[in-house]
């Protein structure tokens, strides 16, 4: 697979290849890069000590504040799986209806695990000097990749100890929503974030650079939960201090967005005075003991950071993730420069797409199906139909962020703990 244009890591998030000018903006710590790690600060913000607890207005106190994740750890093989050319599933794994539109034929949507041979054109068995593909099992994986999708409701969104497949949501109808083992591994398979994910060096495009790049491969499983983009907000914390906040979804305008700005804002702060500043920075010693990195002592005040929200409709925050305050970091509205010359304030700055005028291109748009699909469609031979609705699907992303404001609740749905 082809590296994305810009590469710290070379993984989406926290260092997100989503979009924005890598060349810009400051260099991570190494120590930065593995606290934004899913699994250095999923377990103190799912169960946050009760003195942290969060308030909400009924004053209920909140000890969980992010989606509810299961981690497991993936085998030393599964980065042979990722880096193997062909697109085949391990045995025993099987994709779910969701992973295709129910327009598409059984025989369209079904992905082997198997080694059958392909016939010619005769009808013969083709001859080929290649060798087969690899062929990975992972059997135990499957049963608690499948026993978490249980017990998460059914549905989840994968991601690795960084990135989610975002790049490849057109392998599933524009989509991360998962509900087997499949699901996952098309998608994982299919990502070039997932991928660099799996390669990630901490040797260069950092501060401090680590001795031992090696560490474990790990799979988070999110709950499914239907979320609405323009909730989403992405914050820029500089030395202890929440300088700015801006849409997270830049490439739609949102006209309740726009009147609620500042009401957002001030949620906001709340969570980031109550929840986010008594917790962080984390430092993970099991991480630096793994990594061959010694812990930063780092302290509140020194710690510099990205992270992103939801406010759900009953006007709660919850954490959706941690992202390096570096240039591999979307900036979304704003530019490293500005946002490195900020100054700490009570209210930090907001912006969001003010009208349609000021939306800007999605970063995933180059994204939207391989390249290879390009010489499907100059093939006499092949079915036009069949390549209009695939490429139907590529388009559901941006027809989906389109279609929100006809919602009847645009203060988005209710997310699960």
């Amino acid at each position: 697979m082809s590296a994305p244009t810009c590469a710290l890591l070379d993984v989406p998030s926290p260092v997100s290849q989503e979009d924005g000018n890598c060349t810009e903006g400051p260099l991570p710590t190494v120590q930065q890069v593995l606290q934004c790690q899913f699994s250095s600060w999923y377990p103190i913000f799912s169960n946050l000590p009760r003195n942290n607890c969060n308030t909400e207005s009924n004053g209920a106190r909140r000890s969980n504040v992010t989606l509810k994740s299961v981690i497991l750890q993936l085998p030393d093989q599964f980065r042979d799986y990722l880096a193997a050319d062909s697109l085949q599933l391990p045995l025993g794994a099987k994709v779910s209806s969701c992973m295709f539109d129910d327009n598409l034929a059984a025989s369209d949507s079904e992905w082997s695990s198997g080694d059958d041979d392909d016939d010619d054109d005769n009808g013969g068995t083709a001859k080929n000097d290649d060798p087969p593909p690899q062929q990975f099992h992972f059997d135990e994986l499957n049963t608690n990749i499948a026993s978490a999708i249980a017990s998460l409701g059914g549905s989840v969104v994968p991601k690795l100890n960084w990135s989610a497949p975002k790049d490849a949501v057109w392998i599933n109808s524009g989509s991360l929503k998962s509900q087997s083992a499949g699901d996952i591994y098309l998608l994982l398979k299919s990502s070039d974030f997932c991928s660099y994910d799996a390669a990630l060096s901490l040797t260069e495009n950092v501060l401090q650079p680590a001795t031992n790049h090696q560490w474990p491969l790990q799979l988070a499983l999110r709950k499914w939960c239907n979320l609405y983009p323009s909730q989403e907000f992405r914050c820029f914390c500089s030395k202890g201090n929440l300088v700015a906040i801006s849409q997270r979804n830049h490439s739609q305008h949102y006209a309740h967005t726009v009147r609620e700005q500042f009401l957002y804002r001030s949620f906001i702060v709340e969570f980031f005075d109550e929840v986010i500043v008594p917790n962080w920075p984390v430092v993970g010693a099991a991480d630096a003991n793994t990594n061959g990195v010694a812990a930063a002592d780092a302290t509140t005040e020194e710690a510099s950071y990205v992270f992103d929200v939801y406010i759900d409709k009953k006007e709660r925050v919850w954490l959706v993730d941690f992202n390096v305050w570096g240039r591999q970091t979307d900036t979304l509205l704003y530019q490293w420069l500005e946002l490195e010359q900020m100054e700490a304030t009570d209210q930090p700055e907001i912006r969001v797409v003010e009208t349609d005028r000021q939306v800007r291109q999605d970063p995933l748009s180059s994204y939207r199906a391989p390249i290879d699909t390009v010489h499907v469609a100059s093939m006499t031979g092949g079915d036009a139909s069949k390549f209009k609705e695939f490429m139907d699907l590529c388009e559901r992303p941006t027809v989906l962020g389109q279609e929100e404001e006809e919602a009847a609740d645009v203060d988005g749905f209710e997310v699960d703990r």
